[in-house]
């Protein structure tokens, strides 16, 4: 992606993760990345913003864009869907 957007158009770059924890592409592949792109683009102040999190707001939007997108499918509620089954 920095490849077509960035080295010519552009003297700042700002990085935003979005991504809800901080695993592996946060604490290694992205650092990785930019300091590679930094030394291929000298000309460029590369900025590296936080990874999202999990806020209580952004638990609460995902939780009812799920229950949203499972009334659309006419899925039924995780808690009300019985797995016993009768031998």
């Amino acid at each position: 992606m920095l490849r077509c957007c960035c080295p010519k158009a552009c003297s700042s770059l700002l990085v935003l993760p979005l991504i809800l924890n901080a695993g592996g592409h946060v604490k290694h592949d992205l650092p990785q990345t930019i300091a590679s792109a930094r030394a291929r683009h000298p000309g460029v102040e590369f900025r590296y913003g936080r990874h999202l999190g999990t806020t209580d707001q952004l638990l609460l939007t995902l939780r009812s864009r799920l229950h949203q997108t499972m009334v659309n499918l006419d899925m039924p509620a995780p808690r009300t869907t019985s797995t016993s089954a009768s031998l």
